[in-house]
């Protein structure tokens, strides 16, 4: 049985009630003798301090094996998995690169103190890489998942849908049943085992952004419960604030994620561009961070468009 709680630490409780009373009212007094511009800059930062501090939850995760404290900045969805996990179905977290999905996943095994294995699945991922094989001399040869389905784990299936479909289909009968036949015996699957997928696509073939992913075999999604992994735009500034010009950039990354997705270009803005891009500014020129980190394999005409979004934003967070 595992019970899930999360509570607001007094220290950031506090911060909280004081930028409510305080803060806002004093701002709010304020905005008549301000422009627009720096008015909605203003409250946008307000909005995302109030957001950062509701996020700063500690999570504890009650188990047979004991207790568990979650502290510090967890993803906004992070309760939602760990309670869609200790249902003991299989999970498939679907979302755009870097999202934080593996990361999210191995804190999943820290709740839950148990051990965490992974494979990362391609279109040469063989069914002998799943559950193992003999080898010349009659020794069975285990692999990860065995462990994890006989003796307990969390086990993550990175990229599930660049798979080949149908050898992922011999998780049919493992993700199914108690029991599931490996190479050299029929092997009973551990309590405490939990399996998460991980996916760009629904399963459902490839899209514009993703064109290598593969259709996935409906018997093998029904197995699964599903989770729409959102891009935590609170978390992905926090990782940058130690970065000299982590805020403005993540402001920009923001700004250019917004266009790339109301403009339908085949772009991924993902948080390792925010990342990426907070370290490289203390020694590289903004215009060719924008190039080596946001605008790859744009055409002419968007790169000219993600350029002027980075100089209009660039030139507000940094006046």
């Amino acid at each position: 049985m595992t019970a899930i709680s999360e509570s607001t630490p007094a220290r950031v409780r506090s911060m909280y009630d004081v930028l409510l009373t305080a803060g806002r009212v004093n701002l709010e007094r304020r905005v008549d003798v301000v422009g627009e511009e720096i008015k909605a800059k203003l409250f946008d930062e307000f909005h995302e301090i109030e957001q950062r501090i509701i996020n700063a939850k500690n999570i504890t995760v009650n188990t047979e094996r004991g207790t568990t404290e979650i502290e510090g900045r967890t993803h906004c969805q992070f309760s939602t998995l760990l309670a869609m996990v200790a249902t003991r179905h299989p999970i498939l977290m679907v979302g755009t690169a870097g999202s934080g999905k593996t990361f999210a996943a191995a804190q999943v095994a820290e709740a839950l103190t148990l051990p965490f294995y992974a494979i990362s699945v391609g279109a040469q991922t063989s069914k002998s890489d799943l559950v193992g094989y003999m080898n010349a001399t009659g020794k069975y040869v285990k692999t990860t998942f065995r462990d994890a389905y006989e003796r307990g784990g969390v086990f993550l299936m990175d990229e599930i849908d660049a798979g080949n479909p149908n050898v992922l289909i011999v998780l049919n009968s493992a993700l199914s049943s108690d029991v599931c036949a490996f190479p050299d015996k029929m092997v009973k699957r551990h309590k405490d085992f939990y399996f998460i997928a991980t996916a760009n696509t629904f399963g459902t073939g490839a899209t514009r952004q993703y064109v290598g992913r593969n259709q996935l075999d409906a018997a093998t999604l029904d197995r699964f419960m599903t989770i729409e992994w959102q891009v935590d735009e609170a978390l992905e500034g926090a990782l940058v604030e130690g970065f000299e010009h982590g805020p403005p950039w993540h402001a920009v990354v923001k700004a250019a994620r917004a266009r790339v997705a109301k403009e339908g270009y085949r772009i991924i803005v993902s948080p390792r561009a925010t990342q990426k891009g907070a370290a490289l500014l203390d020694i590289v020129p903004l215009k060719e961070v924008v190039d080596m980190v946001l605008v790859a394999g744009a055409t002419e005409e968007q790169r000219q468009v993600i350029h002027d979004v980075v100089k209009q934003v660039w030139r507000r967070e940094t006046a």
